[in-house]
């Protein structure tokens, strides 16, 4: 999840490619496990950062 959180603040990837390349398998995958872990999902989690 660290990893994901990561390239959500560090880069411009699209959630899809950020799922892809964490393992993650597609956009819905990462949204189910960042919502499970986090409360909040990727997108979510990515306009809340500074």
């Amino acid at each position: 999840m660290r990893a994901a959180q990561r390239l959500l603040s560090d880069t411009r990837l699209s959630i899809a490619e950020i799922a892809a390349r964490t393992g993650r398998g597609d956009q819905s995958g990462l949204t189910r496990r960042m919502k499970a872990a986090l409360g909040v999902a990727p997108g979510a989690w990515r306009k809340g950062r500074p």
